[in-house]
């Protein structure tokens, strides 16, 4: 289960930087924050799409949004709107 949680907290971690959201500025801002980054692991470990997710990080060093398959990327889009 730790190991679960610790490549699905790398994942959305990996994303976030690549849309531009920091969690640690975020959370630093407001430690409340940390609730949402939680909440964005779990959702992630529910996502079906894990090999897809890999290989777009891997491709990817930056991008505009989340793919539409990420079960995160609504809160990526508000998270990059402020």
């Amino acid at each position: 289960m730790f190991e679960k949680m610790s490549q699905h907290s790398d994942l959305v971690t990996g994303m976030s930087k690549r849309v531009g959201v920091d969690w640690e500025e975020v959370i630093m801002a407001n430690p409340e924050k940390a609730k949402e980054y939680r909440s964005a692991v779990m959702q992630c470990t529910k996502c079906k799409e894990l090999g897809a997710c890999q290989k777009f990080q891997e491709l990817n060093d930056s991008a505009a949004n989340a793919p539409d398959y990420c079960m995160n990327v609504e809160l990526f889009k508000e998270m990059q709107q402020g």
